[in-house]
């Protein structure tokens, strides 16, 4: 095969040996760079959204920026929703919309999770 005929082929959908998975260099391993494109632009559209969820969970709640990622992403998971949607939901109730109800009772007992104030170790007095 030559050098020509591997992009038509790749634009066909076939794999060949060296796409079939990825390369590994000093433990670093490689994407198609059509797929990380992909991936950094649908980044670059759903990042905004999530920052002000973010920015919306601090102001509401009292988090901090990490606190308040971990709740959108414990919201994303337990619902099964992907980030971005979960983060565009918290937005639009900012504006008045209303957050589903599932979204509702995950985000109240994350947030309550991370606002109980810390337990006390445990200590052997005796």
């Amino acid at each position: 095969m030559t050098e020509r005929a591997l992009p038509a082929q790749l634009a066909e959908g076939s794999e060949t040996p060296t796409d079939a998975s990825p390369c590994s260099t000093n433990g670093h391993v490689e994407q198609d760079p059509r797929v990380e494109l992909g991936q950094l632009r649908r980044a670059m559209r759903t990042r905004p959204v999530i920052d002000m969820a973010r920015g919306v969970l601090m102001a509401s709640f009292g988090l901090s920026a990490d606190d308040a990622w971990d709740v959108l992403v414990s919201v994303s998971q337990n619902t099964n929703t992907k980030l971005h949607l979960v983060a565009a939901e918290l937005v639009d109730a900012a504006t008045g919309g209303e957050i589903p109800k599932p979204f509702r009772r995950q985000l109240a007992a994350t947030v309550a999770r991370l606002q109980e104030p810390p337990t006390a170790p445990l200590t052997d007095e005796g």
